[in-house]
C-alpha cells in the first residue's frame, strides 16, 4: 500500500525515504537467505540419503533428520518467494513515495530520472544532470500491457515516445533515430494527470472496471523447433541412457550403487527427454491477437489486434520473420512454415492484402499442430 500522507519538511521526507529504501533491501536480502537456505537444506537431504545407505548411523535417526530437512526445503523455498513478492511490493512503495515527494505529478521513467508534468512542458529531471524541457505537443503517450502468456492479465504501462534531438547532443545524429521511449508504471495518479492535461492517450486502454482474468482460445498453433537446443538435449538424453543401463552391470558389484547410477540415469533421462520436445518455440494465432512462445519464458510476448496496426514477412539474416508493428515499435519474431500464409488467409487486413487478391485458406505446413 502506497504512503498516504508525504511529510512537509524535507528533512522527516529524507528519513521516511531512507527508512522505505532500508526495509527494501533488508527483505530483499532475507529472500536471498532463504533461497540459500532451501538449496542447502535440499542439499542436505541427498548427503543423509547416502548416509541412510552407507552409514552405521540409526536409521530412525537418519528418517527424522530427512524429514525435517525435506520440510526445511519446502518451508524455505516458500518464505524465499513470498519474501521476493514482498521486496517487489515495498519497490513500488518507495519509488511511488519518492516521486511524490517531489511532485504529485512526477513519475520514475528509468534508474534515478523523473518526468514531471508541467503546465505546457514535460520535464526529465535527475540528480546531478541538466533539466531536459519537451513540450506535449512533441510527445506521444501509448498505454502498454505486456503479457507473458495468452490471457487477459498483463502488466500495464505507459510509454511516452521522445524525439531524439531532446536526448541526443549531435543535432545531425538525432535527425537519422527514430524517437526515443521511456517507460513509467500505470498509475491512477498519471492518468489523472494525463486527462488534467488533456494529453491523450493512444493505445490499448485499460478496462474502467477489472475484468475477470480469461485465457485466450488458440486457433492455430505454428512450431519452430530450437536445433541447438535439441542436439544439447539429445548428448544428455544420450548420457543418461548409458548410465542408466550402467546400473545393472553395477548391481552385481554393490546393488547399493546400481540402484544410485540407475535412478540418477532415470533421472537425466527424463528431463533430456522433456527438455528435447520443449526446445521449440510456438507462434499461436489466436482470435484476440499472436502469441510468440520461446523456451525462455521471459521471451514470451501476447499482442492484441487492438494494439497491432499491421503485420509483414519480412527477412532478417537471410531467415524469414514475423514484423507486428505496433504503435510503440515492431516485434520481429521467426517465421514458422504455414504462418504467413495462414494470417494473410485469416487477417487479410491485418497483413496489408486486399479483399480480392486474399489467398486461398493455407493446409498448413509441415512444423504446425
Amino acid at each position: 500500500m502506497y504512503e498516504k500522507t508525504i511529510p512537509e519538511s524535507q528533512e522527516k521526507r529524507l528519513r521516511r525515504g531512507k527508512a522505505l529504501t532500508h526495509v527494501q533491501k533488508a527483505v530483499s536480502i532475507f529472500s536471498f537467505i532463504a533461497a540459500v537456505a532451501a538449496v542447502a537444506a535440499l542439499i542436505g537431504v541427498v548427503v543423509l540419503f547416502f548416509l541412510l545407505e552407507f552409514s552405521s548411523v540409526g536409521e530412525t535417526l537418519l528418517f527424522i533428520l530427512m524429514g525435517s530437512f525435506f520440510a526445511g526445503t519446502l518451508f524455505l523455498a516458500v518464505a524465499a518467494f513470498l519474501l521476493m513478492r514482498a521486496a517487489e511490493r515495498l519497490e513500488k512503495r518507495r519509488d511511488d513515495f519518492l516521486e511524490r515527494c517531489d511532485s504529485e505529478a512526477s513519475f520514475f521513467v528509468g534508474e534515478g530520472t523523473l518526468a514531471t508534468f508541467a503546465e505546457e512542458k514535460l520535464i526529465l529531471h535527475a540528480e546531478g544532470k541538466k533539466d531536459i524541457a519537451i513540450p506535449y505537443g512533441e510527445l506521444r503517450f501509448l498505454s502498454v500491457c505486456t503479457r507473458r502468456a495468452a490471457r487477459e492479465k498483463g502488466f500495464w504501462s505507459v510509454v511516452i515516445e521522445i524525439p531524439a534531438r531532446y536526448l541526443l547532443k549531435d543535432a545531425k545524429e538525432a535527425k537519422k533515430e527514430p524517437p526515443a521511449l521511456v517507460q513509467t508504471d500505470m498509475k491512477p495518479r498519471l492518468l489523472g494527470v494525463l486527462s488534467e492535461r488533456g494529453l491523450p492517450l493512444l493505445g490499448e486502454l485499460p478496462p474502467e472496471t477489472p475484468s475477470a482474468d480469461r485465457k485466450f482460445k488458440v486457433e492455430k498453433k505454428f512450431y519452430l523447433p530450437h536445433a541447438k537446443k535439441r542436439r544439447n538435449a539429445l548428448i544428455a538424453l544420450m548420457a543418461g541412457v548409458v548410465l542408466a543401463v550402467a546400473g545393472v552391470p553395477l548391481s552385481f558389484w554393490n546393488v547399493t550403487v546400481g540402484i544410485i547410477a540407475g535412478m540418477v540415469g532415470l533421472l537425466v533421462f527424463g528431463k533430456s527427454l522433456h527438455s528435447y520436445f520443449r526446445a521449440r518455440a510456438m507462434l499461436g494465432v489466436y482470435r484476440e491477437g499472436v502469441f510468440w512462445q520461446d523456451t525462455d519464458r521471459a521471451e514470451n510476448v501476447f499482442l492484441k489486434w487492438e494494439e497491432i496496426e499491421r503485420l509483414a514477412a519480412e527477412e532478417k539474416d537471410e531467415l524469414p520473420v514475423l514484423a507486428v508493428y505496433c504503435a510503440y515499435g515492431a516485434y520481429r519474431f521467426p517465421l514458422p512454415a504455414g504462418g504467413w500464409e495462414y494470417l494473410t488467409a485469416a487477417y487479410p487486413e491485418r497483413c496489408g492484402i486486399e479483399a480480392e487478391d486474399q489467398p486461398s485458406a493455407p493446409k498448413g505446413g509441415p512444423n504446425e499442430r
